[in-house]
């Protein structure tokens, strides 16, 4: 009995699960017809405008730079070829707190890429709120190359 009054809301909800996936598949054939028809409309471009090119609007954060870090590192228009610098290796990590002003002293060192817990000699209370600290600062040194 029970599956008798299921059967057609099963059916509804497969219908509407293909419904969505068509038309999911649709926009993607013609993203580029959709993003025309945006353009046309009025509102729309007048609510874009009010945005200046270039922003970053996905992060925010208090002592980050998700621009300058998150910079496109290939070759800019113009250029023939970018040099660039690998900074992997062992860093110097402190715990403190966010400021303008970075820890005198780094007692600990760390892989980069790598996590923090693998720090030696080890923080205390890795994964728990501290009142030790609110962030992790890192260090290192390189030689910038003299050409462009």
């Amino acid at each position: 009995m029970l599956l008798k009054r299921l059967k057609w809301p099963l059916r509804i909800l497969a219908g509407l699960i293909a419904l969505v996936v068509l038309l999911a598949i649709v926009a993607y054939f013609n993203r580029v017809h959709i993003l025309v028809a945006l353009m046309k409309n009025d509102a729309f471009v007048e609510w874009a405008g009010t945005f200046e090119p270039g922003e970053n609007y996905t992060a925010s954060l208090q002592g980050s730079y998700p621009v300058a870090a998150c910079q496109n590192s290939h070759v800019d228009f113009g250029e023939a070829v970018r040099r660039t610098v690998s900074l992997d290796g062992v860093w110097d990590v402190e715990e403190g707190p966010l400021s303008d002003t970075a820890p005198e002293a780094f007692a600990h060192r760390a892989p980069v890429p790598g996590l923090i817990t693998e720090a030696t000699p080890s923080f205390s209370e890795m994964g728990k709120k501290s009142k030790q600290r609110d962030v992790f600062w890192y260090r290192t040194r390189f030689n910038a190359p003299n050409t462009p």
